[in-house]
């Protein structure tokens, strides 16, 4: 995360969290509500549908929380690999599948083996990297993938529409006073073409930039990321 901050964030959340609901547990929210069953649905749907998944693959979720797009993914895969650095919120995520395996881990450090997987999804997690980081997490998420397999990173800021969510005065200044105190609202805002770039780079031999469909509660800000090795 782009630096101690997130850990100690997220961490402090999951615990003060727990007795809320699963979706205001990682903060998928809008308006300080819960995003909406059938909203949520949709964008499971989607996620699936992006990751192109079969009964044999194994798969990993990156930053998954406490397992809610986990357990959509187990039920169409052979294995699914949480990873978060919560112990709190991957508690959860261990009861909603008996195919789901889950790991304390940071995503900055954490090693898997080369080829590894068929399936990488990272949904809302990427904001808390630094650009740096980034680079090298990309070269990670392209050893451990097979050849052939898929890398979908999901709910990513929009440089380009940063000031579509910093829309008032207020929400500029507090962006401003947050990002001089070093508890940047939001996180990392990413130009696409960047990661098109970052991606090619590393090695995979496709990548797109994905509009979100408009009934995903972030769609006016975020965009979406797909690779294949």
């Amino acid at each position: 995360m782009t630096n101690d901050y997130w850990t100690t964030f997220w961490q402090t959340h999951a615990r003060t969290s727990a007795m809320a609901d699963p979706q205001t547990q990682v903060l998928r929210t809008l308006k300080q509500k819960p995003i909406q069953e059938a909203e949520w649905h949709s964008t499971l749907s989607y996620i699936i549908s992006q990751l192109d998944l079969s009964p044999e693959h194994d798969t990993l979720d990156l930053c998954g929380g406490n397992g809610l797009v986990a357990s959509e993914i187990a039920a169409h895969c052979h294995q699914v690999t949480v990873v978060d650095i919560s112990p709190e919120l991957l508690q959860a995520a261990s009861k909603r599948r008996n195919n789901i395996d889950i790991l304390t881990a940071d995503m900055r450090t954490v090693e898997f083996p080369t080829a590894h997987f068929d399936r990488i999804v990272c949904y809302a997690a990427l904001q808390y990297l630094t650009l740096a980081e980034t680079t090298n997490l990309f070269e990670n998420l392209h050893r451990w993938l097979k050849p052939g397999g898929v890398l979908f990173v999901g709910d990513i800021p929009d440089v380009d529409r940063q000031w579509n969510f910093f829309n008032t005065t207020e929400r500029r200044q507090a962006y401003s006073k947050n990002l001089k105190a070093g508890r940047p609202i939001v996180g990392t805002w990413f130009d696409s073409s960047w990661l098109s770039h970052l991606a090619s780079s590393v090695g995979f031999s496709s990548q797109e930039c994905l509009p979100q469909p408009d009934d995903h509660i972030y769609s006016w800000f975020r965009f979406d990321f797909r690779c294949v090795k």
